[in-house]
């Protein structure tokens, strides 16, 4: 699929869930001093929480990728966010504002990729 936006490997993945959620969700990755404790996101308001980083894949998941949509719908609720498949490849963004992602193999990709675009 010409055009599409193609990323392999899971340290890749890995280094994608983190700009997610260090520039988007705003989640700071700790990284503990003790090999027995994994690395963790340091979540703020809303989520008040802490996330397991090797549990968290917005690149992949559709229901991390959904907290991602959630989180751009709460920071600019007078956008409207659109998700969009069209011959087998998927688009996301803005539209009222005209910010788009790249079209892509998969929604959570998409999601992600607008994402990225709207907090430049």
């Amino acid at each position: 699929m010409a055009g599409c936006c193609v990323w392999d490997g899971a340290a890749v993945s890995r280094e994608k869930d983190v700009l997610i959620a260090e520039k988007v969700m705003k989640w700071t990755l700790v990284i503990p001093a003790s090999e027995t404790i994994a690395p963790y996101f340091e979540c703020g308001l809303p989520h008040m929480h802490m996330r397991n980083q090797q549990d968290w894949h917005p690149w992949t998941s559709i229901s991390d990728a959904w907290l991602v949509v959630e989180e751009m719908i709460r920071r600019n609720p007078e956008r409207d966010f659109h998700l969009e498949a069209l011959y087998g490849e998927w688009k996301a963004g803005h539209c009222n504002v005209d910010v788009w992602g790249p079209p892509c193999k998969t929604a959570p990709e998409a999601i992600c990729l607008a994402a990225l675009e709207a907090v430049k």
